[in-house]
């Protein structure tokens, strides 16, 4: 009786260019996920920190508390300064921002005044606030805006005194 024989193992036959493109395709690839990955994880804590100003406060004297071993009077204190200077910073930009506006208006009106017809259409089109609608642009470029309460507009802050 004959044992069958089996045919000897198919020998693969890898070529190193190609070796070498399929590296790079799996480097390539796990580049543009992470990335992407990266990138919707810090939109998301960004959205999470102005939705929730107040938990940015907070978690800043936590984190000074913890490293710096307050005790509960400095702590106190801490939180009073943290929440005082960024309701300020908070009104320094409210008051900048018209200033900012303005300046950027009569940027654009001069330039428009400098162009011809044809030019200032085609700065409308890139260059003009229909340009800078949130629907022309990507995703990770709309601008995070955090809902304004009602009847609050510093967010959460004042916390309640103790």
């Amino acid at each position: 009786m004959d044992t069958p024989t089996l045919p000897p193992p198919r020998q693969w036959c890898v070529n190193r260019s190609h070796l070498l493109a399929f590296c790079l395709l799996i480097f390539l690839s796990g580049l543009f996920l992470g990335s992407g990955g990266i990138l919707m994880f810090m939109r998301y804590r960004v959205e999470q920190v102005m939705r929730q100003p107040r938990q940015l406060h907070e978690n800043l004297v936590e984190h000074m508390t913890r490293e710096l071993n307050l005790d509960p009077e400095q702590r106190r204190q801490v939180g009073a300064i943290v929440h005082e200077r960024m309701e300020n910073m908070r009104r320094l930009r409210d008051q900048s921002r018209p200033l900012i506006d303005a300046q950027y208006q009569q940027m654009q009106s001069q330039i428009k005044a400098l162009l011809s017809q044809e030019q200032n259409a085609k700065w409308e089109r890139r260059f003009g606030a229909e340009s800078f609608d949130r629907r022309q642009r990507p995703w990770f470029l709309n601008p995070i805006r955090p809902p304004e309460p009602p009847g609050n507009p510093g967010g959460d802050w004042p916390p309640p005194p103790p």
